[in-house]
């Protein structure tokens, strides 16, 4: 008896700390979204705020006629990686008005930067032609230098709110025979599902 009464207290114990567990994650929140709502036929994109926005996997929006994609999600930055961010869009700069440079500097600082990006700045083998290997790292330079220009814009050192400090970019497409009307806009990530902003 006293075996099955000391096993019976374990398994509550463990089932608290279980729920307490679960209770602690932070669930996804919205708090804003520009624009709110969009015209029949129509592509745009639509910026997303608010807080544990982390691992975003998609956008849900109610009714037919309307579908969206994440494209890219922000997080907030703290300041020792807007100052790497400012270092290394010097040295870009630096280096892309210096004769004979073509490519970026590597030492992955920069995380922003797509492996697309690092793949197409690679030395190349013997055997390709110079020319377009050139015009091609300087392409990626300045993708790069715009990329990091536009993370930079969006950054905040002190957000109005702690709730709408991370940002998420969707593409949201509105089809013609769309029916006009409001709707519940959500986001879904590893945590869970967001709660409802109205999308008209």
């Amino acid at each position: 008896m006293r075996r099955f009464v000391w096993w019976f207290m374990l398994g509550l114990v463990g089932g608290r700390v279980a729920s307490v567990a679960v209770h602690a994650q932070a669930r996804p929140y919205l708090g804003y979204s520009y624009p709110a709502g969009g015209q029949q036929g129509t592509t745009f994109r639509l910026r997303l705020g608010g807080q544990n926005l982390d691992d975003l996997t998609g956008v849900l929006i109610t009714g037919t006629g309307v579908r969206a994609r994440v494209v890219e999600y922000l997080r907030r930055l703290n300041a020792q990686e807007t100052q790497l961010l400012n270092e290394e869009l010097r040295g870009l700069k630096k280096q892309g008005s210096g004769a004979g440079a073509t490519a970026p500097p590597t030492g992955g600082r920069v995380a922003s930067a797509p492996p697309a990006a690092r793949a197409a700045t690679a030395s190349t083998s013997p055997t390709s032609t110079p020319a377009p290997a050139t015009s091609e790292a300087e392409g990626t330079q300045r993708d790069l230098v715009a990329r990091i220009q536009e993370r930079l814009r969006e950054y905040v050192p002190i957000p109005a709110s702690e709730a709408i400090a991370s940002l998420a970019i969707a593409e949201v497409v509105i089809a013609p025979d769309a029916a006009p009307g409001r709707r519940e806009l959500r986001v879904v990530t590893a945590r869970g599902v967001s709660n409802p902003l109205v999308f008209c």
